[in-house]
């Protein structure tokens, strides 16, 4: 699986976008084995300047599915918030940290109940 993101700017809107493409056939059977990981795109993103305090934004609460919901998108409006391309920044590090935690946790997982047992009855 690879993870492409793309930064832009129009208008002093910073948006990013992250992608996740190349899923190979053993992900997408585990994902159906055990479910399409999830990630939380919302929350606190932080930006710590070299100098004076460390700034918050905090965003809606949106959980994304990382297969089927790619790509993931946000913006930030620099008329919103003066730190916008940082916050930018901060917010697709911690959606591609999240991705690939939520990646390698999928590929631990091990199918430890999925078997066929016969028994075989006598009667008398």
């Amino acid at each position: 699986m690879k993870i492409r993101t793309f930064y832009s700017i129009e208008n002093g809107v910073y948006k990013v976008s992250v992608n996740t493409e190349d899923w190979s056939e053993n992900d997408r059977r585990l994902i159906y084995k055990f479910g399409e990981p999830e990630i939380e795109t919302g929350g606190t993103i932080d930006y710590v300047p070299e100098e004076g305090p460390i700034e918050h934004l905090v965003l809606d609460s949106c959980h994304r599915r990382i297969y089927t919901g790619s790509p993931i998108t946000r913006t930030f409006d620099s008329r919103d918030a003066v730190h916008a391309k940082e916050f930018a920044n901060a917010w697709a590090d911690r959606t591609i940290g999240q991705i690939g935690t939520e990646y390698a946790a999928l590929h631990a997982k091990s199918d430890d109940f999925t078997r066929e047992i016969v028994n075989t009855l006598s009667a008398g």
